[in-house]
């Protein structure tokens, strides 16, 4: 984007728009090719959307009970560190909650706009169509605002709809039944510990109780009220993230934890009417079980203390930037690495030189390849 290229979805990602991209782009024109400026849009994006979530329920709850709703959308287990390390998604989770912020304030026809246009910036955003719930005290304006919209992102995406739907492992439902239960849905809810890479870190049984309280107290959402509508379309996105990940061709492993962001970013809608009802001390302990075992999760994933000294500014390790040095010196234009450390490191080393990924079906960029000798 900064050499003038422009896409308006992300290259080889025709599920995504590129507007993420571009907010990156604006962070590396002022700090240069650095891993912060890559982090710092998605991390600005989740502290704005944690405000703002507390916002919201400040105006129906105690605001210590608020505070402690929150505490899904806080504690950083994969699905919320996940925007960080891939630089995605945490503005559509910020599209949803400005769409809420719309619908709260009676603004019908721009929240529906918003909540249905959000399905352009990544497809990921049709979980949150249940919000629509919402606005159902003013049809005619929401279902206006919500035809526009949908227009548009048909005009934008018709195209490249069909491909997506085609693309993935195409496990069968219970292969992916046993994966969300067996590893992602307890990775997003803090009982499967792990490292910032993947590598599981043995879990007592016990630590699954965290994730089983945190469901229990969301399904809550639907029972009990006041705020129902808030409640009941917590409960409805967490509900269409689950079966997303089970009607989706995309979940293949560890890594797709991560499509359970939507659960947390509706979590504290469906857990307000219980804390309505049993104000901030008895939810802390009525959630303790999770919140113990979700902070040890994001303590061993972050390698606490030791993650906290500083670190490099330009992201690289001591032998990535002896590696860098030696390519250069070499006059090497461009070379072969795995998927992940072939973008990274390309990314990092300012494209001096440009690593592309050693399986040709796994380019993004296909410029990159053509530079191979």
């Amino acid at each position: 984007m900064l050499r003038g290229e422009f896409s308006r979805l992300l290259w080889g990602r025709p599920y995504q728009s590129s507007l993420e991209a571009a907010i990156a782009a604006i962070f590396e024109a002022i700090f240069g090719p650095r891993h912060f400026a890559v982090t710092a849009g998605p991390v600005l994006e989740q502290l704005l959307l944690c405000w703002l979530m507390y916002r919201l329920l400040k105006r129906h709850l105690d605001p210590w009970a608020a505070a402690v709703c929150c505490l899904p959308l806080a504690i950083p287990t994969i699905p919320l560190m996940a925007p960080v390390i891939f630089g995605t998604r945490s503005l559509v989770l910020l599209a949803a909650m400005c769409g809420l912020e719309l619908a709260e304030s009676g603004r019908a026809a721009l929240a529906a706009f918003l909540i249905v246009f959000s399905v352009h910036l990544d497809l990921y955003a049709v979980e949150f169509l249940p919000l629509l719930g919402l606005l159902y005290q003013r049809p005619p304006r929401a279902l206006g605002g919500a035809a526009v919209a949908a227009v548009l992102v048909l005009a934008l995406r018709a195209h490249d709809t069909t491909g997506i739907l085609a693309s993935g492992p195409h496990f069968t439902f219970m292969q992916k039944l046993s994966l969300m239960l067996h590893t992602c849905l307890p990775a997003a809810l803090g009982g499967y510990w792990h490292h910032l890479d993947g590598t599981p870190i043995h879990t007592p049984t016990i630590a699954l109780a965290g994730p089983i309280v945190l469901l229990a107290a969301i399904a809550s959402g639907a029972v009990l009220s006041p705020p129902r509508r808030l409640g009941l379309c917590g409960v409805a996105v967490s509900a269409a993230s689950v079966a997303a990940f089970l009607g989706s061709s995309m979940p293949e492993d560890f890594w797709s934890s991560r499509y359970f962001v939507s659960l947390l970013w509706a979590a504290p809608l469906a857990l307000a009417p219980l804390a309505r009802r049993l104000g901030p001390g008895k939810l802390v302990a009525v959630l303790f079980p999770w919140l113990t075992c979700a902070v040890i999760s994001a303590v061993l994933a972050l390698d606490m203390p030791r993650s906290l000294r500083p670190a490099p500014l330009d992201g690289l390790t001591p032998s990535e930037r002896a590696l860098r040095d030696s390519l250069r010196v070499r006059g090497v234009r461009a070379s072969t690495a795995g998927y992940w450390t072939a973008y990274r490191l390309t990314y990092l080393f300012a494209e001096r030189p440009i690593l592309v990924p050693s399986a040709p079906s796994e380019d993004r960029y296909p410029p990159y390849r053509a530079l191979l000798p």
